[in-house]
């Protein structure tokens, strides 16, 4: 018995050793292997998570430890874009600080105190939540160059910022860039993407609103392929390289590819300076013509040339023509040098008949040849749509 046991005894012992030295050889616990391996797969989840949680951190944050390559321009910008609605209207905006918002004014137009919301963009998903929204106060506006800047009350901890391309970088070298938008396109606080080109750059354009705005206005902005929608106002015009170069303005209902936005340079202009103007400026009334001169090219009696002064300044600067042979006495043809240099960088043909379009021709370079034509269908003074002179086409 006692031979027996002391056996049994001897023999546990053995395996027991056995156990262990196998266990030491192939890295692993006998007894704990499948805690072991569950351990190894709870670790790997929280890894992951962690991970994840890294990559949707705020860009420009310190919390920013991990930034995953694969995010695309989306992922990269979109927390710097918030959502903005008021009792009249809404729009988007751009975080410039943490406390900072810029805007156009005409999306907070007429709004009172407590009578702006800005509604941040949630770490996770496209679709804003209650505590992501906050009261902001109107700090300045500057109603002509369609700004304005917001101060959130208690802004989120994290908040990602952008980063506002220089004031010098406003000139033709922006043509053909790829220009990207993030921001609430009809209606709706959901945050959407678009991309497209920058066709040209403009100074000191000039641009109006109906009632209730009743406005008008002045910047230099920049033209736009990018799909521009109501709700875009006061979102961001970047480059690719996230840097943004304009506040969006305005697109046009009938128009092809056509957007606008406040240059970066008026941006600059607003932010560095101290006006604080949120009353509409009036609609500039039509100018005065004075006829400065008038001719009869072909002598048959009927005037065919009238020259105007439309500024004030003395200068030719708008000429109407009669060129239909005979004379009809319509002038179909008006010539426009809105700088007073010489060059007339506008011809518009004005048809006889109303249910004809007008056609309008623009050289934006000023080097005597025409680059883009505008078709105002309706005759209402502005161009339902724009396009290269070599697509122009009235029944395009």
């Amino acid at each position: 018995m006692v031979l027996r046991s002391f056996y049994l005894f001897f023999l546990s012992v053995i395996l027991v050793f056995l156990q262990e030295a196998l266990a030491e050889d192939i890295g692993i616990d006998f007894y704990s292997q499948k805690n072991i391996v569950q351990a190894k797969g709870v670790d790997d989840l929280i890894g992951d998570v962690n991970f994840r949680n890294g990559v949707m951190k705020l860009r420009g944050t310190a919390e920013a430890a991990v930034v995953s390559e694969e995010d695309n321009f989306f992922v990269q910008n979109a927390n710097s874009v918030v959502f903005i609605q008021t009792d009249k209207g809404e729009g988007s905006g751009i975080v410039v600080a943490k406390d900072k918002i810029i805007t156009n004014w005409h999306v907070i137009f007429d709004a009172g105190d407590n009578e702006v919301l800005v509604v941040f963009k949630p770490l996770l998903g496209n679709t804003p939540v209650p505590t992501q929204a906050h009261i902001a106060e109107i700090v300045r506006c500057d109603s002509e160059s369609d700004l304005a800047l917001l101060k959130p009350r208690w802004p989120p901890k994290n908040v990602q910022s952008v980063k506002l391309a220089s004031k010098n970088i406003f000139n033709d070298s922006l043509i053909s860039n790829t220009a990207h938008t993030i921001g609430h396109p009809g209606g709706g606080a959901t945050w959407s993407y678009a991309a497209g080109t920058i066709s040209q750059v403009e100074k000191n354009r000039t641009w109006s609103y109906p009632p209730p705005h009743n406005s008008s206005h002045i910047a230099d902005t920049i033209q736009t392929s990018t799909p521009i929608n109501p709700g875009n106002s006061g979102g961001p015009l970047f480059l690719n390289d996230g840097r943004v170069i304009g506040v969006i303005v305005s697109g046009c209902d009938e128009c092809e590819n056509i957007g606008r936005a406040v240059a970066i340079s008026s941006v600059h202009d607003f932010l560095d300076g101290s006006v604080n103007e949120c009353k509409a400026k009036p609609k500039t009334p039509p100018p005065v013509q004075t006829l400065l001169s008038e001719e009869d090219r072909d002598g048959d009696g009927l005037i065919d040339i009238r020259r105007f002064d439309m500024t004030g300044s003395g200068v030719v600067n708008w000429i109407h023509v009669d060129n239909s042979k005979p004379n009809d006495e319509w002038f179909e043809i008006l010539l426009y040098d809105k700088d007073e240099n010489g060059i007339y960088e506008t011809k518009i043909f004005y048809p006889p008949y109303k249910d004809e379009p007008i056609i309008a021709y623009y050289d934006h370079d000023q080097d005597e040849e025409f680059d883009v034509c505008g078709i105002d269908f309706d005759g209402d003074g502005t161009d339902d749509r724009q396009m290269t002179i070599e697509t122009c086409s009235s029944a395009g």
